[in-house]
């Protein structure tokens, strides 16, 4: 399998995940109140990482996120600054060396 292909599954299946932790998400949130929980999201700043915080924090949790960009954290705050959300951003990188 080439790596286009392999890249390709990849997203795709990524996409797939994320589309099904949001709808339990969802689904659970009737059960359960996310309302001024704290939630820390590793990797908030794009991607799934990013789709999650904005989908708990429309749900009511109190998101704080981190990410190895700083760039890319300046660009979330503004954007739930934008909507009147408030969001901690915090540049650190969790991985293991």
């Amino acid at each position: 399998m080439d790596r286009e292909l392999k890249s390709f599954l990849a997203i795709g299946g990524g996409l797939l995940a994320t589309a099904g932790l949001v709808r339990a998400v969802r689904r659970n949130a009737r059960q359960i109140s996310l309302r001024d929980k704290v939630v820390l999201i590793t990797g908030g700043s794009r991607g799934f990482g990013l789709v999650i915080a904005r989908e708990l924090s429309r749900l009511g949790a109190r998101v704080a996120i981190c990410a190895r960009n700083k760039r890319g954290l300046s660009r979330v705050r503004d954007e739930f600054s934008e909507c009147g959300k408030e969001i901690v951003t915090e540049a650190c990188d969790v991985g293991l060396r």
